[in-house]
C-alpha cells in the first residue's frame, strides 16, 4: 500500500473505531500486507465478539472506499493483560495496578525501566510506588512506554 493510500486507510479505519465507540490503541498497516488494529473500551474488557464484528467493519469500510483488502489480512485485539498505558486517562483507569514504565531518559539513579503500582495521576504526572524503595512521580512525558505489568 502506497504512503497516500496507508494515510487514507489508517483515517479511515480510526473514524470508524470511534465511531463505534472505541479507541485505538495502535494502528499499523505492514509491508508484509497486515493491517494490525489494538482496540479498547472504557469501560472494557473489548472480546472476541467485539474484535470480530469490528474486523468485519473495517474490511466492509475499507472495500468500500476501493482500498486493495483482499490483498491484506486484517487483525483486531484485544489490549491483553499487559495492555500499553498512553495517556492520562490509561494510567487513572489503572490506579492500583502494577505497571512497567520505561523513562525517555534514565532517572538520577541511572534506572530507566521502573516497576510499580500506579498510585494515582494528577495534572500530567504518574505516582508510582515500587515494592522497595521511595515512590517516584512522573511527567507523562518523561515516559518512553508503559504497560500493565500483572505478572510482576
Amino acid at each position: 500500500m502506497k504512503s497516500g493510500e496507508r494515510t487514507r486507510s489508517e483515517g479511515i479505519v480510526r473514524t470508524l473505531v470511534e465511531r463505534e465507540g472505541y479507541e485505538v490503541l495502535r494502528l499499523t498497516i505492514s509491508n508484509a500486507r497486515t493491517l494490525t488494529l489494538t482496540l479498547d473500551a472504557d469501560p472494557g474488557p473489548i472480546g472476541i465478539d467485539d474484535c470480530t464484528r469490528m474486523n468485519r467493519a473495517v474490511r466492509r469500510a475499507l472495500e468500500a472506499d476501493g482500498a486493495p483488502v483482499d490483498d491484506y489480512s486484517i487483525e483486531v485485539e484485544s489490549p491483553g493483560v499487559r495492555r500499553i498505558l498512553w495517556t492520562q486517562r490509561h494510567f487513572e483507569r489503572f490506579v492500583g495496578e502494577r505497571a512497567r514504565v520505561k523513562l525517555t531518559e534514565p532517572a538520577t539513579d541511572g534506572q530507566s525501566l521502573l516497576h510499580g503500582v500506579i498510585e494515582g495521576v494528577t495534572d500530567g504526572r504518574v505516582r508510582l510506588r515500587p515494592d522497595h524503595g521511595r515512590p517516584w512521580t512522573l511527567e507523562l512525558n518523561e515516559i518512553d512506554e508503559a504497560h500493565l505489568d500483572p505478572r510482576y
